[in-house]
């Protein structure tokens, strides 16, 4: 096909996909420590995150990075729905026996042969899992985890009741009688309730006067029974407020962490600007001595605690040591 103005074939283009974008690796990190935030500060609810929370996403990357062309829609969504991909693949093969991650600290899956050949036969989707780095596991154990930030392993209440109670219901003997607890998540209908037939009756009542020798036998029993669910419910009143008490420790403790990394990246963005207005510095040397505060950890902590003369001594100090090596 020719151009009608300049005679010259025409090449159809396809359509850029602008909605594709490589996600930096600090950006990243913002992700993710905001999605932590909001497990810890109570979004998470059992099925997903609550109403609005791709807002407070697009919020916070947006303090972060002011000129940022993240958005909701398709960027952030489409991140979180592959790192949810990801973690279901990972979990599944680490939930095998022997299956971990390697030494070496590089978060790869450590496996044999002859065992990864075994899990794509039965697991084809995980395939692309293997050879991979994956950083960010514990942080999306937190994230997409079944239970409210406490792991793969918590229990709701239902399977802390029968793991206490061994089963859906429990066999209580006395005197010859054989009865159920009801399980308190079902209700009181099953027909387990039924007396044994082999109860044993009060010779003392007899049908001569009117009354039922099986009935009366049932009237006694029954302050027992009533006494064997209270018994039962108070245990699990109890293992429900040691969970609610584990939970909260661990919120706390997430939401110290998190805290303490929102204010790390607060006390960088301030360090060039401090560093800045220290009079004598060229701006090359503004740049050295950012970068040697920000080196570690400990600098920082140590150049934000110091008041403003002891900074400017501190950066004559450190740029010596630096020119000098």
């Amino acid at each position: 096909m020719t151009s009608p103005t300049s005679g010259r074939p025409s090449r159809s283009l396809a359509p850029l996909d602008r909605g594709r974008r490589c996600w930096s690796d600090r950006e990243e990190e913002i992700l993710i420590g905001t999605l932590k935030e909001l497990v810890a500060t109570g979004w998470k609810a059992d099925n997903g995150f609550r109403g609005g929370y791709l807002g407070k996403i697009e919020d916070a990357l947006r303090r972060e990075f002011p000129n940022t062309d993240l958005k909701v829609n398709p960027h952030i969504q489409s991140k979180i729905h592959t790192w949810k991909k990801h973690y279901g693949a990972l979990s599944q093969v680490l939930s095998r026996s022997g299956i971990g991650f390697n030494l070496y600290g590089d978060y790869k899956i450590d496996c044999d042969d002859a065992a990864w050949t075994d899990i794509l036969k039965s697991d084809p989707g995980v395939k692309g899992v293997r050879n991979k780095s994956w950083p960010y596991y514990d942080d999306w154990k937190i994230v997409f985890g079944k239970d409210k930030a406490c792991g793969e392993h918590a229990v709701g209440p239902r399977e802390a009741y029968q793991q206490n109670f061994s089963g859906s219901s429990q066999v209580f003997a006395g005197e010859g009688s054989s009865y159920h607890v009801p399980d308190p998540f079902i209700g009181d209908d099953s027909a387990s309730h039924t007396l044994s037939p082999e109860a044993p009756t009060d010779s003392g009542f007899s049908a001569a006067g009117g009354s039922d020798p099986k009935e009366n036998a049932a009237k006694e029993r029954a302050p027992k029974k009533r006494k064997a669910k209270e018994d039962a419910l108070d245990r699990l009143v109890d293992v429900i407020g040691k969970m609610h008490e584990d939970t909260n420790n661990r919120l706390e403790y997430l939401a110290n962490r998190i805290g303490y990394e929102f204010d790390l990246t607060k006390s960088r963005k301030e360090v060039f600007n401090l560093v800045g207005v220290i009079p004598g510095l060229t701006l090359d040397q503004v740049f050295d001595a950012s970068a040697i505060i920000l080196s570690k950890v400990e600098n920082l902590d140590f150049f934000m605690s110091l008041h403003e003369v002891a900074r400017q001594a501190y950066v004559y100090r450190a740029l010596e040591k630096f020119n000098g090596n």
